[in-house]
């Protein structure tokens, strides 16, 4: 941050402290609306200080909330793609997994692909689903619930 925009942050987070010590005081004397809009002021000039580090410079309340909300929805729209991709990496294609779908019975089938936010399953009675990996759970015993759900037959070795 260059040192104009990092005097501009200090400026505004200044006002900011100095519209709540105003707010507090107007709580006080139980002059609420004067206290909320002392608040809001705050709020304002505390959001644009945190823009102003993104370089991000509106001048008009509406702008101000609109770039905010973008900053926001970016920030979660990126956190849930971290969690799926984190969630996705505890499976591997080729493992049993189980899933529920909603007004359906319990599925099993194989993992077989990557997405960017699922994974594709193709369940043993051969459909595929394309899947959140927080619905998934891996199969613990897969030699024994294939055995269950397979025409597959292990044979023993001598």
């Amino acid at each position: 941050m260059d040192e104009k925009t990092s005097e501009l942050v200090k400026v505004r987070l200044e006002k900011a402290e100095e519209d709540m010590e105003t707010a507090a005081e107007l709580l006080a004397l139980k002059r609420y609306r004067a206290a909320v809009n002392r608040a809001y002021y705050a709020l304002f000039s505390i959001t644009s200080a945190v823009l102003l580090t993104k370089r991000l410079e509106r001048s008009k309340h509406s702008g101000v909330e609109a770039a905010f909300n973008q900053q926001i929805v970016e920030r979660l729209r990126f956190l849930s793609q971290t969690r799926a991709h984190h969630k996705m990496l505890e499976f591997k294609v080729g493992d049993r997994v189980t899933f529920k779908p909603d007004d359906r019975p319990a599925l099993c089938g194989v993992l077989t692909k990557y997405n960017k936010k699922t994974v594709t399953v193709i369940t043993d009675n051969g459909e595929h689903w394309n899947v959140a990996p927080g619905l998934l759970t891996l199969v613990k015993d897969a030699r024994a619930s294939e055995q269950k759900q397979s025409n597959v037959i292990h044979m023993l070795k001598r």
